[in-house]
């Protein structure tokens, strides 16, 4: 199990992380994420995926946007029926809790041109509703973006190169990687830690931990 949120709505707690069922001989397939009321885990909605692709199921990050909706991150890819038709997914998902069904990201896909796409966190800023993305990624949609951090804007329903740019290592042009987030809404401000040397927008060295004035746009 990798990460776990406290819900707004029953006090429940989200659960995610690398399994898809809780005993043997259980018929109930969880795809990485089940929500835990206290006395026994259930499916969220209709579950995030089928039996034969819950083996392939990693998620390793969930974040509240409000009280009717999780986003969850990781690496996988998944195909589930959204009321009208069967949609794919990949990497990022949507809860709606008030439809009780999974739902892509409006526009955008993580995509890299030399690894495996891995979320490793998320972070959820209420004021703005945007969505702060890190992870191991260096595009959009096959365009190249700075490497390791990404925002989804609610607003407008689409994933974007982050505005503060990304991580790298000490040579530029070597990726950095996005490992955790923290989001303290009162300050302004977002702390980004990873597997980095370098911010790619000010080019300034930054061993591994950063933190991102929200309403400055600044290191």
């Amino acid at each position: 199990v990798g990460e776990n949120q406290r819900s707004s709505t029953g006090g429940e707690l989200l659960v995610v992380g690398a399994f898809d069922t809780t005993f043997q001989n259980s018929q109930i397939t969880y795809c990485s994420v089940g929500k835990w009321d206290g006395k026994a885990l259930s499916k969220l909605g209709e579950g995030l995926c089928n039996s034969a692709l819950s083996k392939g199921m990693k998620i390793t990050s969930a974040a509240l946007a409000g009280p009717h909706d999780v986003y969850v991150a990781g690496s996988f890819s998944t195909r589930v029926w959204n009321g009208d038709k069967f949609v794919k997914i990949f990497n990022i998902a949507h809860y709606n809790a008030a439809d009780q069904v999974w739902l892509p990201l409006g526009v955008g896909q993580l995509t890299c041109s030399w690894c495996i796409v891995t979320v490793f966190a998320l972070a959820f800023d209420s004021k703005k509703r945007q969505l702060h993305v890190a992870g191991k990624f260096n595009a959009i949609d096959g365009r190249n973006v700075p490497a390791g951090l990404a925002i989804y804007d609610l607003n407008h329903g689409r994933l974007l190169a982050h505005p503060g740019g990304g991580v790298s290592m000490k040579n530029i042009a070597e990726d950095g990687v996005g490992t955790a987030l923290q989001i303290d809404e009162d300050a302004g401000i977002l702390y980004v830690m990873g597997s980095f040397e370098r911010l790619t927008a000010t080019r300034q060295l930054c061993a591994g931990m950063a933190a991102y004035e929200i309403g400055k746009m600044r290191w």
